[in-house]
């Protein structure tokens, strides 16, 4: 759906095509980082704060799309959607991890993997994804050598 809103931005001519397609790459930045701040940094509370200003981003986006051409404005609205969800689940993941520690129980934490399954390519060169899949789960710390020290 952005490529194709974007396309249509591409086509309309338009004077104001310039300044959409720079909120288009900033967002598109923002959104690149983002699952670098959550799945390697694992700073949630930092991915979360940034997810916000690509909401922001997102939202400025579809105004100045919506300038130009109503179809490619109205074709963002499911990735904003997504994006709110998106943050949603970080800030429950932060509030999770932060009771945790707050308990003094700092050998819980919830931590979440995704799986990219094989992806294909198609006749005109696309990548269709078969699944992406992300799991969350709580998991606790075990300190072996402690355990095996208390418990003989």
């Amino acid at each position: 759906l952005m490529g194709i809103s974007t396309y249509l931005i591409h086509d309309s001519g338009s004077r104001k095509t310039k300044s959409a397609y720079l909120i288009y790459a900033v967002q598109l930045i923002i959104n690149f980082i983002w699952p670098i701040l959550f799945f390697n940094v694992k700073n949630y509370l930092l991915s979360f704060i940034w997810l916000g200003l690509m909401i922001i981003a997102i939202i400025m986006m579809i105004f100045r799309f919506l300038d130009i051409d109503s179809k490619a404005g109205k074709l963002q609205i499911p990735y904003l959607v997504w994006s709110i969800f998106a943050a949603y689940l970080n800030l429950g993941i932060y509030i999770l991890n932060w009771y945790m520690i707050r308990r003094g129980n700092n050998s819980w934490a919830v931590k979440c993997r995704c799986v990219v399954s094989p992806f294909t390519l198609d006749k005109i060169g696309l990548v269709w994804y078969k699944n992406v899949e992300c799991r969350c789960w709580s998991t606790q710390i075990i300190d072996y050598e402690s355990s095996m020290l208390t418990n003989g």
